[in-house]
């Protein structure tokens, strides 16, 4: 699991189309300290996979969907000294759907992996 500093994240590529779900082992909400029309902040979404970070989506709000699991789904922390929030866990991905105003995040647990 890694620690990237807030410039690591704002730094990453975008990915390639804002049209296709993609899926990460793991997300950041990295808070763009921006104004969303909306009134709420806008939140850079940055996934991370084994080759990297991309961002994967700019809005103002996050919709979680979670698939059937027996266990915990996910995990949150936050990266010092950069405060950007981490959502991960064991045998847990993330896919990020088309990046609108409200995006949608599907958190996918393989209850037949051990942890």
């Amino acid at each position: 699991m890694s620690n990237p500093s807030r410039k690591d994240l704002e730094a990453a590529p975008e990915r390639a189309s804002w049209q296709t779900p993609t899926t990460y082992d793991s997300i950041f909400l990295l808070p763009t300290r921006q104004k969303h029309d909306s009134g709420y902040g806008l939140i850079c979404i940055v996934g991370e996979t084994k080759d990297g970070f991309e961002k994967a989506a700019w809005c103002d709000d996050v919709s979680w969907k979670h698939s059937p699991s027996r266990h915990y789904t996910m995990r949150t922390d936050m990266t010092y000294p950069g405060g950007v929030v981490h959502c991960w866990g064991w045998n847990t991905t993330f896919t990020v759907g088309i990046s609108l105003s409200s995006t949608d995040i599907t958190v996918h647990v393989d209850n037949d992996k051990p942890t």
